[in-house]
């Protein structure tokens, strides 16, 4: 028998839009999309995809909140559903919103978003169900742009439905809406595609026409004027192929060359620039040998494009902001890279943010965005509403919660850091980009304690030295400076320190003599000096010793004294420092009335949290989503008592919401905003009373972000 031995592992829920929970918010190397092993033809939406099997059947995931998946609900889906009362479809497109099918009969069928007319049925009713499109026959091909539809006969013949308010429709009319098609004034039209706010067309003496929305030069003609009547892309021709992002467009020529233009900003033209926009084709370069298919050998996203090679492989470029380039990083190229890993393709097509693609087994695979299942592999990345574990970290013994980042110290000493790194604030030498697992923070050992402001690090170390990194605007970091640094570097001035906080722009240090020490921004007077002027060194507050524990909100500060009263100090519009009125600004340290004996506290947005010696629980300040916890959403400028029956041992104050760990140590609850899931009860309901957390036990420490929240549960492994 192996002795039993405890492991502490960090769990997190809430939102996830960077990383922060230690999972992907989004997949930047691909997944396989769960059941579906006989597909044809692939397409996404913003939130959503599709896929059409070689049996003529229909499948769909993801966001449904306007019934684009066509399974008769709103529900979201992260594994594929067949879309109902459809079949014998040769194929499939998706707008932002709806999806499309042409089935063998000619006849065309749509479901989802129909606020413009995109579905056209001749009304502007969203269906959850496929619908006919009405008046249409002998169609081949369809495509879906944000707002609107098209359609391509086997006479070479366009027609469009939806929103025309910037000529999308080609048919040289009014910039109104049509619930039912409408012919474009093209023919010989042999292939179409749609961006955003404009359409595409390949004729079949290989030009290509554009018309619609041109603020960026999507339309290829010289020109950023929006075009009613179709116009004559410049300078390429012999096209085989064409594809249209939000704001860009593609098209590949006979002899494998790929021609782009339109929007440019994050380098989706891959002519390798980012030159803001292109109104005339540009070749895209170090790409070569591209699968010279006319229908899935290229796609475009939203800020990203996509190509099929020969071989099998997959090239992207563009934005990656959101792991759509596949190549295991979220950098940005304006030149096309490799799809690390991806083998054996046959057809690719780009969502808004996310890819897939089908292998030559009929497989379909997924990278990039996965906020509400568009993946298709079985999560939910964008947030989660229970706890999850956080991949890559292992045993921890501290945490510490920033806006949208987070901080582990393990076992070792070292730090490890995860999600946005927009200012540094992860401490790994980079700026930019998110980590949606662990990074070990540079250059730093023997850690004691840390503490993340709102895009900035502290830590303390086992010599009482003080280090920082991240965003320095208003010189949080204390090193004399207001340059923000990716690397540790240590405030200056500071003696022999035993606790530290940070709060929105501002940092806070405690001696070993009970004195506090103060540094960064000070416009609310939460630096306690009696001033509002922001301090890029520690300062001493004078008038305040004996102090045991500090905390920062937002904007405010809190401290405990060794005889249990608490002080605060800072903005106070919320009534967070509890000083029986609300408004205006407090520069100097001022007692918290109506509460005694205080063990704990913890500082919010802008609300204040307290546990007494006897572990009852008060909180005060802002009340706008229940953070309380007293059943109402009324604010309060005194401590009032969260209605929470057991004894409190620990808590945390994130932005709008709550946590509080009860003495067992067995059920931690939390209550207020739940708008991300940060409340981790498996819904995303706000509640004013504290509610249990599910699926997670044995909590030693809790910490909470803006709208997020993390916990160490330590359980006995064999």
């Amino acid at each position: 028998m192996s002795k039993k031995s405890k492991k502490c592992n960090p769990f997190a829920w809430g939102d996830n839009d960077y990383g922060q929970l230690g999972y992907p918010s989004f997949r930047k190397t691909f997944v396989n999309v769960c059941s579906i092993d006989e597909a044809v033809q692939v397409n996404g939406g913003i939130f959503h995809s599709l896929a059409l099997q070689r049996d003529g059947r229909v499948f769909a995931w993801g966001g449904n909140n306007n019934g684009q998946l066509g399974d008769n609900s709103t529900t979201d889906r992260n594994v594929p559903t067949e879309v109902i009362r459809i079949n014998d479809v040769k194929f499939i497109a998706t707008g932002l919103e709806h999806s499309l099918a042409s089935k063998s009969d000619g006849t065309v069928f749509a479901w989802g978003e129909n606020i413009n007319g995109q579905l056209g049925d001749g009304t502007t009713m969203n269906s959850s169900i496929p619908v006919q499109v009405i008046g249409l026959t002998d169609i081949i091909e369809v495509a879906g742009g944000a707002l609107h539809s098209l359609g391509l006969n086997s006479n070479g013949e366009m027609f469009g439905w939806g929103s025309n308010t910037s000529g999308q429709l080609g048919t040289g009319g009014p910039p109104l809406l049509f619930t039912s098609p409408q012919q474009s004034m093209i023919s010989d039209v042999i292939a179409i595609a749609a961006g955003d706010f404009h359409s595409l067309a390949l004729k079949s003496d290989g030009t290509v026409f554009a018309w619609g929305g041109n603020f960026s030069g999507q339309l290829g003609d010289g020109t950023t004027i929006d075009r009613n009547l179709p116009v004559q892309v410049n300078t390429i021709n012999n096209i085989i192929a064409i594809a249209a992002g939000a704001s860009h467009s593609l098209a590949l020529q006979s002899n494998g060359t790929l021609w782009a233009w339109g929007n440019n900003n994050v380098g989706q033209l891959g002519d390798g620039t980012r030159v803001g926009q292109r109104d005339s084709p540009v070749k895209v370069v170090d790409i070569k040998d591209i699968s010279l298919m006319q229908n899935g050998s290229i796609s475009a996203g939203r800020i990203h494009s996509m190509a099929l090679l020969d071989d099998g492989s997959v090239k992207t470029w563009g934005g990656n902001n959101l792991g759509q380039l596949g190549d295991g990083t979220g950098i940005n190229s304006n030149r096309p890279v490799e799809v690390t890993g991806l083998k054996c393709a046959k057809f690719v097509g780009a969502g808004y943010d996310h890819n897939l693609a089908i292998r030559r087994n009929g497989r379909v695979w997924s990278w990039g965005n996965n906020s509400e299942g568009q993946l298709g592999n079985g999560e939910f990345g964008g947030f989660s509403s229970i706890s999850v574990k956080v991949k890559g970290v292992g045993e921890i013994k501290d945490i510490a919660c920033g806006q949208s980042h987070n901080l582990a110290l393990k076992p070792d000493n070292k730090i490890r850091a995860w999600g946005d790194n927009s200012n540094g604030q992860l401490g790994d030498g980079c700026f930019g980009g998110v980590r949606d697992v662990p990074v070990l923070v540079k250059e730093l050992y023997l850690v004691k304690s840390i503490a993340a402001g709102e895009r900035f690090s502290m830590a303390l170390k086992e010599d009482g030295k003080v280090l920082s990194w991240g965003d320095n605007e208003f010189g949080q970091l204390g090193n004399g400076t207001l340059i923000s640094t990716s690397f540790p570097k240590e405030v200056i001035g500071l003696p022999n320190i035993i606790k530290i906080a940070a709060g929105g722009g501002f940092s806070l240090a405690l001696d070993r003599n009970g004195k506090i020490w103060s540094w960064g921004l000070n416009e609310f007077g939460q630096l306690g000096d009696g001033t509002t002027v922001d301090k890029i060194v520690p300062i001493m507050i004078e008038n305040l010793d004996k102090i045991v524990d500090i905390e920062c909100g937002d904007n405010f500060a809190l401290a405990i004294r060794s005889d249990g009263t608490l002080f605060a100090w800072g903005r106070n519009d919320s009534g967070e420092l509890g000083i029986g009125f609300f408004g205006g600004s407090i520069t100097t340290p001022t007692q918290v009335v109506n509460i005694s004996n205080v063990i704990a506290a913890s500082g919010g947005g802008e609300h204040s949290l307290a546990i007494t010696c006897d572990g009852k629980l008060f909180a005060f300040g802002d009340n706008s989503s229940g953070q309380l916890g007293n059943g109402t959403t009324l604010n309060s400028s005194v401590p009032i008592r969260v209605f929470l029956n057991e004894e409190a041992v620990a808590i945390a104050a994130g932005g709008f919401h709550s946590l509080a760990l009860v003495k067992n140590c067995s059920n931690l609850f939390a209550w207020g905003d739940n708008s991300s899931g940060q409340l981790g009860d498996g819904s995303l309901q706000d509640t004013s009373v504290p509610t249990m957390v599910i699926e997670i036990r044995n909590v030693i420490q809790i910490c909470a972000g803006e709208m997020h929240s993390l916990a160490i549960s330590c359980k006995s492994d064999r």
